[in-house]
């Protein structure tokens, strides 16, 4: 059936509304003729909004006259498509990215027809493949390790640029190839299996050796990753190669330098045992000297731990006689012979001792004997000079049977050891000399007692005999009343008898005291009621102080209990410190004897004011002899024995005895304890 002009007419319309792409009726000016519906849907117009346009406002000029162009070129029969933007004439409306065609209506005709197919949504999916593979390419090639894809065909369809640069061929050459054609027939076999393996869709790893043509050679290790499609085919793998020939580099330099750190570890250790061990024998050496004060058990001592603590051949030491010019071996430790004490002349061996003499350590080897009564073998010798730092005593010897130096640690050891040697010989020395003085001093000292005791008896009897004369005298003349001027007589008898009398105290003193030093007299101990005790102590005492307008005060508290003492040596140390009190208080004064019990028994204090006595004399006023200082040494007399005399006798009884002096007064304190009755120690 034949379509009417008018429904053919009806039928094209219908085609050209409905159908999805985009059509444009255009002049030869551009304008918008006709647009279909997908057109105006497309752009977000209306027909007639569009109608009232040019295309113009939709495309750029330059694609509106490519477009003409290839027309005009083409013919009206040849459609040539070109791709680019179409805009919207709404804002909010994103343009369209459309593939473009123009045909002519007829030759004759001045109008087109513009044919548009929406291609947005294939330039996204191809812009984002180009990103992806953008990005694909920058990790690859910024990775250190060399990345390459390969397909099912054993062809290289991607090589990173890091793998062009390593392998010193262009990235673009190597695309393309099979693995087989890039490695070469000789290399391939080695890799074969592990590129089947994984177009097999297994994992592979392996470290492979590649020589390139210069003649170097690189280590790799290889990954080949299969890429497999969601149906499960094999469309490749991926190849990441890592160069490990630096590492390998590294690795044998690492290698090198722990076997040699652990060959430093070992000697280290050796070092640090050895000189635990020399740090040890040092410590016996020192420990075993240091209590003693014999020389030979020094020497000997330092001869047997040095032998056996660095197990050597042969040790001795040797004393000088600087005067003698000798050397004496004294003790000697030989494994094999034994060896007699000998001398040895610093002559025979002058260069050495020359040296030794000057502080210095020497070592040197020995062939023939002559140091060393040995075996005639090579022996190397390391002497050590014994010196205090003020002259050298003697020498440490050391033999080894071998013909090396000794080690630094060992002359250090032997130097350490010598210098304890020195100080121990010095020590026991200053000891020696220093009991042979005390010896002497003691000597002296027992010599001096003996005189003493001697002097002091001599002494005592002329002066017993010359009081017994004047009692005698004194009665005589008394009774007889022959001598006109009895008073004149009587004060040259009262001279007599009080220059006797001083006489007599200073010898008993000399002889109580001596007695005191030389051994401790037996103790007679009782109880003693201090108040009568001190009061009847004190009747000799009252009369002195009034001559002298003293006053004299007893302070005891009433009911004291007894005091268990040796009265006798309790009477002689009262009475010194009231004589020494009454000789040296002005008059006017006062001096108390005061008496209080204490935690250890009582404290007996005798003060007397008016008298100050400088704190420099303070330190000595116990001493034998010892007077304080002053204008007028004399005039109050005595021999500074009273009061050293006092110490001895209180020390006897067990207590103490100390001396204050300030703002104007004196005072000595006692403190005593009750002794055991009936002790006789």
């Amino acid at each position: 059936m034949t379509l009417q002009p008018e429904d053919e007419l009806e039928l094209y319309k219908a085609v050209y509304d409905n159908s999805p792409g985009l059509c444009f009726i255009l002049d030869e000016t551009g304008k918008i003729l006709d647009v279909n519906k997908a057109c105006a849907q497309s752009l977000g117009c209306t027909t007639s909004e569009l109608m009232e346009t040019s295309i113009l406002d939709l495309l750029d000029l330059e694609t509106w006259e490519t477009l003409q162009g290839t027309l005009i070129n083409a013919g009206e029969q040849l459609i040539q498509a070109i791709d680019c933007k179409i805009r919207s004439l709404h804002p909010s409306r994103s343009a369209l990215w459309v593939r473009l065609n123009l045909s002519g209506l007829s030759r004759s005709s001045n109008i087109f027809i513009l044919f548009g197919e929406d291609v947005t949504q294939i330039r996204e999916f191809e812009e984002k493949l180009r990103h992806k593979e953008k990005q694909f390419r920058l990790v690859t090639d910024s990775l250190a390790g060399k990345v390459s894809y390969v397909d099912s065909q054993k062809r290289y369809q991607y090589v990173s640029q890091q793998y062009g640069e390593w392998s010193k061929v262009s990235s673009n050459e190597i695309v393309g190839q099979t693995v087989e054609g890039f490695m070469g027939t000789s290399a391939y076999p080695r890799v074969q299996k592990y590129v089947e393996a994984a177009l097999s869709g297994e994992k592979v790893t392996y470290e492979v050796t590649w020589n390139f043509a210069d003649g170097s050679e690189r280590y790799l290790t290889v990954n080949y990753i299969p890429d497999i499609a969601e149906s499960g085919e094999i469309l490749g793998f991926y190849a990441i190669m890592q160069d490990l020939t630096e590492s390998k580099k590294v690795e044998k330099i690492l290698h090198q330098f722990n076997a040699s750190l652990e060959q430093q570890v070992r000697e280290r250790t050796a070092q640090l045992q050895q000189t635990l061990v020399f740090e040890t024998v040092l410590k016996r050496i020192t420990e075993k000297v240091r209590d003693t004060l014999d020389e030979s058990q020094i020497l000997q001592v330092v001869v047997e731990q040095v032998a056996l603590g660095l197990g050597c051949h042969y040790c001795d030491t040797s004393l000088y006689n600087i005067n003698q010019g000798t050397a004496s071996v004294y003790c000697a430790y030989i494994t094999s012979t034994t060896s007699a004490r000998r001398h040895i002349a610093f002559s025979d061996f002058f260069e050495l001792y020359s040296q030794l003499l000057q502080g210095q350590c020497l070592q040197f080897c020995e062939i023939v004997p002559t140091l060393i009564r040995s075996a005639q073998e090579q022996l190397a010798i390391l002497v050590c000079p014994i010196s205090d730092g003020q002259e050298v005593l003697g020498d440490l010897r050391l033999c080894h049977q071998k013909d090396d130096a000794f080690e630094e640690s060992e002359v250090r050891l032997m130097q350490q050891v010598a210098s304890q040697c020195a100080i121990a010989l010095r020590q026991a020395r200053l000891y020696r000399a220093q009991s042979i003085q005390v010896e002497k001093l003691e000597e002296l000292n027992q010599l001096k007692d003996d005189f003493l005791s001697t002097i002091s008896h001599e002494l005592r009897t002329p002066v017993t005999n010359m009081k017994m004369a004047i009692q005698m005298l004194s009665l005589t003349l008394g009774r007889d009343q022959v001598i006109a001027e009895q008073d004149r007589v009587n004060r040259y008898l009262q001279i007599l008898q009080d220059e006797c009398t001083r006489e007599a105290r200073l010898i008993n003193n000399l002889l109580d005291l001596q007695r005191l030093e030389s051994k401790e007299p037996a103790l007679t101990v009782e109880p003693i009621l201090l108040e009568p005790w001190l009061l009847k102590l004190l009747e000799p005492f009252q009369e002195r102080t009034q001559d002298a307008q003293q006053k004299l005060q007893l302070d005891i508290p009433a009911g004291m209990p007894p005091f268990v003492s040796e009265p006798v040596m309790l009477e002689r140390i009262l009475t010194e410190l009231l004589n020494n009190a009454c000789k040296y208080t002005p008059a006017g004064e006062q001096i108390v004897l005061s008496v209080h019990t204490c935690a250890q028994g009582i404290q007996v204090r005798v003060t007397n004011f008016g008298v100050e006595i400088p704190a420099a004399y303070l330190e000595r006023i116990f001493d034998k002899f010892y007077r304080v200082p002053s204008s007028d040494p004399w005039r109050q007399g005595g021999t500074g024995l009273g009061l050293a005399l006092t110490h001895k006798l209180v020390e006897h009884l067990e207590g103490a005895i100390w001396v204050e002096s300030h703002s104007g007064q004196t005072i000595f304190t006692i403190e005593l304890p009750a002794l055991p009755k009936g002790d006789g120690t």
